[in-house]
């Protein structure tokens, strides 16, 4: 790895001033979490989309994650842009922020409301969470990514984690399968393979969650929870056999190292090989009983390090689609400012829009200003940040 961002390093100094879009004096500039990213993706092979077809999701497509310099847009508007400076009035900010929160707490408290103490799994009603995720696949694929800020932010210190788990990683594998040309249909079928994948952790949650890591006997135990919750779908009428798969395989890794059964590469189901990886993010970008939670380039550098037992088209994907600095991210810039990421920039990840939270004094700022630093090449991101909102 260090090679590699070594590499990467030598071909940033060899850039041109006139590529940078600054004086010959910004080449002493540094921009030391951009090389993370271009590292990441340069480790991994270029994913193989699967072709779209000529149909009504071709223009579902074509709005995934959009986003246009100097037109109103799905997640901002009305805006006005001026050499990367983008205002907006505190209530527009505020309902994007509320909006985004009141489909993920409507998700969650299904799910809490569905699997709650002593329920009968055969009275489960299939169709309300299909339709709940029918929600959330409608809202990406038109460019609204609000959703996005409360699947990093929401449930970060909880005991009981388990239900926002499921909803952030609902959230991020709907965004993958988008990323690797899913159509509607199987984006609905792919998100509520997320959604209820960890199902079964009900009935071993409180072992989990122990404010300490588990022993070999204890983490042998919980693995059961994929034969639990497997039966739990099992008796749920109208689920598909790939949500049950991804229930039952989402722990099997491609190079056979996995459980239940050990399987490889082809015999696992991609919708689990997805799953399966979004959910190890998720994880670790949160906190947890026993340990602190990773920045989500730690968390990145964490699965690279990895690589070999999760498929690469996957993990690039990921990279590129949820990025290493993901919307609800706070960030430190060169400025001294402090930041929140609230926008993708999908052909330059490492230069997202941002929402300045603390001037260079520390102060919270008198009006909204945001920041496109693609559009700011002097701006850049510093580091990331720890502390949650």
């Amino acid at each position: 790895m260090s090679d590699i961002l070594k590499n990467v390093g030598e071909k940033e100094k060899e850039r041109s001033a006139s590529e940078r879009g600054k004086a010959s004096s910004i080449k002493t500039l540094q921009f030391p979490l951009m090389r993370p990213q271009k590292a990441l993706l340069a480790h991994l092979p270029p994913p193989s989309v699967k072709p779209q077809k000529e149909d009504s999701d071709k223009a579902y497509y074509s709005n995934i994650v959009k986003y246009e310099k100097g037109k109103e847009g799905k997640y901002l508007k009305p805006e006005i842009r001026i050499s990367g400076l983008v205002r907006l009035k505190p209530e527009t900010v505020l309902k994007i922020e509320e909006d985004g929160v009141g489909l993920y707490d409507e998700v969650e408290s299904l799910l809490r409301e569905l699997f709650c103490d002593d329920v009968d799994y055969e009275t489960i009603d299939s169709d309300k969470i299909m339709q709940k995720c029918e929600k959330i696949v409608d809202a990406l694929g038109l460019g609204d990514e609000k959703i996005l800020r409360p699947a990093l932010i929401k449930n970060a210190g909880d005991v009981d984690y388990l239900y926002g788990h499921l909803v952030s990683s609902c959230i991020y594998s709907i965004v993958v399968g988008i990323g690797m040309g899913y159509q509607r249909s199987e984006l609905i079928g792919l998100g509520a393979s997320a959604l209820l994948h960890d199902i079964g952790m009900t009935k071993y949650l409180a072992l989990a969650a122990q404010p300490r890591a588990l022993t070999f006997k204890e983490r042998e135990v919980v693995k059961n929870h994929v034969l639990f919750g497997t039966q739990i779908l099992k008796n749920i009428d109208g689920l598909s056999d790939a949500v049950i798969a991804v229930s039952y395989q989402h722990h099997e890794r491609v190079n056979g190292s996995g459980y239940p059964r050990g399987l490889k590469g082809e015999f696992i189901h991609e919708y689990a090989k997805i799953v399966g990886l979004v959910s190890v993010f998720e994880a670790l970008v949160h906190l947890r009983p026993h340990r602190v939670s990773f920045l989500p380039v730690e968390a990145l550098r964490e699965i690279i390090v990895n690589k070999n037992t999760f498929e690469y088209k996957i993990i690039k994907i990921l990279i590129e689609r949820i990025g290493i600095y993901p919307i609800g991210s706070l960030v430190e810039l060169n400025t001294r400012e402090t930041a929140e990421v609230i926008k993708l920039n999908n052909d330059n990840p490492a230069r997202p829009v941002v929402r300045i939270i603390r001037d260079d004094d520390g102060e919270k700022p008198k009006e909204t200003k945001l920041l496109d630093l693609a559009a700011q090449s002097a701006v850049y991101i510093k580091n990331g940040v720890r502390e949650k909102i």
